[in-house]
């Protein structure tokens, strides 16, 4: 056996018209996903007890049965790729599309372990994105007449002749299976939504899930879309574009649901015009008709997935019955009745289940107000109640085999923080519902979800649509219990005040949000001391029309003052941006910033309601300071020369975190009565304390008061000096 020469490359074509080439290389490079900082599996791909969901699972992910297809073809055959080589490494200019045969090892998600040809072992094996354009089908690489050429390191274990690899090249390409040659432009066109920036949708209100709103289509990721409330260029909804929340121009109209929207709106919808803008009806998921939907009758009991607090299944209360097959339904584990404590699902929804399925599958429901958790007993609650229970038959669901097992990895969204995918692990799987975990959090935050839920993934989908992957904390968040260090009452995302506290100081009479731009709610009590806070910069807004279609009443509200101090929060979440995987950031992070902060000056009205529905505003008499809008960047600290922090009390620390987004902490903070000196004076550990532990609010949290922190350095060297 020769040893080849190191010269100058030597290119030659074999008589099967592929190019071979043998030059010195650099090895593959790791698949780039760009720029913006995400999640990369690779520690985890190259654990030994790997176990990832298979893309095959996911049947509203792209090509789940090309997936499939691709599995059963490697339990019986080899299965190979050609593997592009790592550009810009000065190669010659006439072999820079350089690659080489790798046979696929294992699949996981979208990713696959390869083996290049040539290595006899694994110590060359290396993972790559499967839909990667540096992946190609064998019959693609004599199509485009690539340039085949073995890395450095085989050549150095392997110092054979270039008739060898050809015989070898020969025989794969005649013996073996390969992925399909359009495979990167299929994946493309299954990833690309059916909807387009532009189009007119009915979504529901995330600050009151009773209500629809319509809402305009910003952006476009994938299968998920970034929603603008119309009229609110501030207030976005993220949903995936097959979400149960998504409807149609005049699907409230024709299910009599409650709608918010403007008197045009209304009447459009009751004349059916329809405009060039709104969605077609095709773009939305249909539901099969249900043999039982006359069954379900107002005051019958179910059990569900609580919308607000998805670790729970509970005891709930049909409300209202809808046209074609649409229920309105109430969680009793709330207190109070409220329309804020009710949401609208299909009678097919996946989150709905018989009386009985929880004591059936051996899971702790979520008793009704008032009952003790695990004390809890479905015949003595009818009875007491003099209720019927929605029955087994009643729920007409498919079984669904499938493959999910505990232990199994994937992607998934945080459904209390919409915008955001993370790294998840199946906790447990009772027929088709899934318990996931998100990685790195307790069971505090726990999702039940259904195993064809539009909101799960396989590993790869977010490198593969370009979305950043939200991985799990560089530091322990949670106590060894698995919990949050700090009791909440209701939900790891859903930050309720306690009844208690709310009656014994005189806090805003608003529901805790959920967590920043997730689904949140901000109802106004109506109560003569009570009065939530609102910027002046909104108290001269005009008051629409507004009607609600499942009453046909007229009503005056004014959207934009329902929103209070949210209106002046930052912009618009991007998920472009990058995003921060660290807590604990350079101190000089936001040194060199290059926009100008939002300086906005609040003084402190109040929010009254009418018993006709129309909010007012009056301004109450207050000492005016400067609450600055932290932006993602900024040019200097002497931009904030007239920002006082350490003279606020706890209103402005309150008003400041609102402003900036941060809208989850006031009972926390009111509780330790939180002034700007202490503020400033927080540790990374009391801020994880103020946000439970969550790690997108701790980070922002984080950021924002270390600029206010410098802001507060620099109100100190202003005082010595003057």
């Amino acid at each position: 056996m020769t040893t080849v020469k190191k010269e100058k490359a030597k290119l030659w074509k074999p008589t099967s018209q592929l190019m071979l080439a043998e030059v010195p290389s650099s090895y593959y490079k790791r698949e780039d996903i760009g720029s913006m900082e995400t999640y990369d599996w690779l520690d985890y791909l190259n654990t030994q007890n790997l176990l990832v969901a298979n893309a095959s699972l996911f049947k509203h992910a792209p090509l789940p049965k090309l997936w499939l297809d691709l599995e059963k073809s490697m339990s019986h055959q080899r299965t190979y790729v050609a593997v592009l080589h790592a550009s810009g490494k000065k190669l010659d200019a006439k072999v820079r599309q350089a690659c080489w045969i790798a046979k696929i090892m294992k699949l996981a998600g979208y990713k696959c372990l390869v083996r290049p040809l040539g290595s006899e072992d694994a110590s060359c094996d290396f993972w790559i994105h499967l839909c990667s354009s540096d992946v190609h089908s064998l019959e693609m690489t004599t199509s485009r007449k690539l340039t085949f050429l073995p890395p450095q390191s085989l050549k150095q274990r392997n110092p054979i002749t270039l008739e060898f690899w050809e015989s070898q090249l020969e025989a794969i390409l005649k013996e073996s299976h390969s992925i399909p040659s359009n495979l990167q432009s299929i994946m493309a066109a299954e990833s690309k939504s059916k909807f387009t920036v532009g189009l007119r949708v009915e979504v529901v209100d995330k600050r009151r899930l009773s209500h629809v709103r319509p809402a305009i289509v910003e952006t476009v990721v994938g299968g998920r879309l970034k929603l603008l409330y119309e009229g609110d260029s501030l207030e976005d909804f993220w949903c995936s574009d097959e979400s149960q929340w998504l409807h149609p121009v005049g699907w409230a109209k024709s299910v009599n649901h409650a709608l918010i929207a403007k008197g045009t709106y209304h009447e459009r919808c009751e004349e059916k015009v329809k405009l060039e803008d709104d969605a077609p009806f095709d773009l939305f998921q249909t539901h099969p008709f249900h043999s039982k939907q006359d069954s379900f009758k107002e005051g019958m009991k179910l059990e569900v997935i609580d919308p607000l607090n998805l670790k729970e299944i509970c005891a709930a209360t049909i409300c209202q019955v809808l046209k074609d097959g649409y229920i309105v339904i109430r969680v009793d584990s709330y207190e109070d009745d409220k329309p804020t404590n009710r949401f609208c699902f299909h009678i097919t929804n996946f989150n709905l289940f018989y009386v009985g399925f929880c004591e059936e599958n051996g899971i702790t429901i979520n008793p009704p107000y008032g009952y003790k958790k695990g004390n809890f007993r479905w015949t003595n609650y009818l009875k007491n109640t003099h209720s019927k229970p929605v029955t087994k038959d009643m729920i007409q669901r498919e079984e669904h085999p499938h493959d999910f097992v505990i232990g199994m990895k994937l992607e998934a969204v945080d459904l209390m923080n919409p915008y955001l995918i993370c790294v998840a692990t199946v906790v447990n799987v009772i027929g088709r519902l899934l318990r996931i975990r998100f990685d790195g959090w307790g069971e505090a935050y726990d999702h039940w979800t259904d195993c064809q839920s539009p909101d799960i993934y396989p590993l790869g989908y977010c490198e593969m649509i370009g979305y950043p992957l939200t991985g799990p904390p560089l530091h322990e968040q949670c106590t060894s219990s698995g919990k949050p260090s700090r009791k909440r009452s209701i939900s790891p995302m859903v930050y309720k005040k306690d009844q208690k506290s709310i009656k014994n100081e005189k806090l805003l009479p608003v529901r805790k949000k959920l967590l920043r731009k997730g689904m949140h709610l901000n109802t106004i009590k109506k109560t003569e001391n009570d009065s939530p806070e609102l910027p002046k910069s909104l108290q001269k807004l005009d008051l629409i029309e507004e009607t609600n279609s499942s009453t046909g009443k007229n009503f005056k509200m004014d959207l934009k003052s329902s929103i209070l101090a949210d209106k002046e929060k930052e912009k618009a979440y991007n998920p472009f941006k990058k995003v921060e995987n660290r807590i604990d950031s350079k101190e000089d992070e936001f040194e060199g910033n290059k926009r100008e902060v939002a300086a906005i000056k609040l003084d402190y009205p109040s929010v009254t309601e009418k018993c006709n529905g129309t909010v007012t505003i009056e301004e109450a008499s207050s000492k005016e300071f400067i609450i600055p809008q932290i932006p993602g960047n900024i040019t200097s600290i002497s931009a904030y020369r007239n920002v006082t922090p350490s003279k606020w009390g706890l209103n402005e620390v309150c008003k400041f975190l609102e402003v900036n987004g941060i809208n989850y902490c006031n009972t926390a903070l009111r509780s330790q009565n939180i002034t700007g000196e202490k503020l400033l004076k927080l540790s990374q550990n009391e801020i994880k304390t103020l946000t439970g532990n969550k790690l997108g609010p701790t980070l922002k949290f984080s950021g924002i008061l270390k600029v206010l922190v410098k802001i507060g350095e620099y109100e100190k060297a202003i005082q010595k000096t003057s």
